[in-house]
């Protein structure tokens, strides 16, 4: 072999290998690239775990509140294309007196709970009311608008949160509007006060949300609630209940507790916004939706004591119906 031959054998020996070196090089580069992306993976997943478990889950099984879907009763539906829905929202979290503690949540609540009334159910701005930090003739002013507007075929919802304060000796429950003072109760918003203008609004269906201590006491007893889960089997029970319900008159209340204190972030009305944005359905049954999914959702994300009631406010002239939250098309 000539000194010219071996030059270029030696040549393309340092070729070949080099080739080798470069797609073994690449081999170690695809495997590498292969791991980062696996560890990558695997990070994700452990740190989307932590945030699941960090933060409370809410499951709403939409089947529990199955009722009126496809086939809407004609009665219901002529009743629900003449009716109006109204709403009263009340958020207080300032306080004149500065012996009563400022809130930080309540009006920003009760915001976002309008929001939702209004961009997904039968809300309409002109019938709804939002009241921020609203004094006490405030708040009876916007309830003497209701009595002269609200028709027997309308529906009224009514929220409220902010500071609630229970009277031991009277064994009466108040709400604090802004212009309260601790040392003056002619200030404050008796719960027989509200219970009267429920009872005087002449609606189809009230039902009354509060999200503050000592709530419960609206009820003016300890066991107000029921649970109507048990209004039939199969879907043309629950559409015949359904239409019973909805035809009959209802004075009801919703509350973020019992006679104790609740937190001023409130895992209530999260669960509750929530649920109604999740919702499918379009009559959503309010005794439904909160023994099926509220109550126990508020309790079980939660360490404090905390216990949403439900119930008839007594002394209302309530005659067994049910509210309905009515979804938009």
């Amino acid at each position: 072999m000539s000194t010219l031959q071996s030059r270029q054998t030696i040549f393309h020996y340092t070729q070949i290998c080099t080739c080798i070196m470069i797609l073994q090089s690449k081999r170690l580069c695809l495997l590498t690239l292969f791991l980062c992306i696996l560890f990558l993976n695997n990070f994700v997943a452990l740190a989307q775990e932590k945030k699941s478990a960090d933060s409370p889950v809410y499951d709403f099984d939409l089947s529990i509140t199955k009722g009126l879907s496809e086939d809407l009763d004609e009665s219901i539906f002529t009743a629900i294309q003449e009716e109006t829905n109204y709403a009263l929202i009340i958020g207080v979290g300032d306080y004149k007196d500065e012996n009563i503690q400022d809130l930080n949540k309540p009006v920003e609540d009760a915001s976002d709970f309008i929001k939702v009334l209004e961009d997904l159910y039968t809300y309409e701005s002109d019938h709804s009311v939002l009241l921020k930090n609203p004094t006490r003739s405030q708040i009876i002013a916007e309830l003497e608008n209701l009595t002269k507007k609200v028709s027997p075929r309308d529906n009224l919802l009514i929220f409220y949160a902010g500071h609630g304060i229970w009277d031991e000796n009277l064994k009466a429950g108040y709400w604090l509007p802004s212009d309260a003072t601790q040392s003056d109760k002619s200030t404050w918003l008796a719960n027989s006060q509200l219970r009267e203008y429920v009872k005087g609004i002449n609606s189809r269906h009230t039902l009354l949300i509060a999200d503050a201590c000592f709530s419960g006491a609206i009820f003016d007893t300890r066991s107000a609630g029921f649970d109507p889960g048990d209004l039939g089997e199969d879907d043309q029970d629950k559409i015949q209940a359904n239409k019973v319900l909805y035809s009959k008159k209802s004075r009801q209340a919703m509350t973020s507790g019992v006679l104790t204190e609740v937190p001023d972030e409130s895992t209530f009305l999260q669960v509750l916004i929530q649920g109604l944005k999740r919702n499918r359905e379009p009559m959503l049954q309010a005794g439904n939706f909160f023994y099926s999914y509220l109550q126990k959702t508020v309790i079980n994300s939660q360490e404090n004591s905390q216990v949403p009631d439900f119930g008839v406010i007594i002394g209302t002239d309530d005659q067994g119906g049910d509210f309905f939250f009515i979804r938009k098309k």
